[in-house]
């Protein structure tokens, strides 16, 4: 169980096709963090909602490919700083 003055990490999807909802939340925390955040990480997953089934363009980004997405690495490299700062 986690403290509730901690930090939650909650990551919300696009609206292209993903894989399930475990796996998409495994990659993010890897990708973020170099490990699994455990309860400290959460996945607002609808993907269900519009795709029955995964597919092979599953995170391809083909419906939304030409949405600028500015300083978006930036931004989530800095709130994972943060995050982990706060964890120390």
């Amino acid at each position: 169980m986690t403290d509730a003055n901690q930090p939650t990490i909650v990551y919300v999807h696009g609206i292209g096709n993903k894989p399930p909802a475990d796996a998409l939340r495994a990659a993010w925390d890897q990708a973020l963090f170099g490990r699994d955040a455990g309860a400290d990480s959460r996945m607002a997953y609808w993907a269900p909602l519009l795709h029955p089934q995964p597919d092979a363009t599953w995170g391809l980004h083909l419906v939304d490919g030409n949405i600028a997405l500015g300083n978006l690495i930036r931004l989530v490299r800095h709130q994972a700083e943060h995050y982990r700062a706060a964890r120390r």
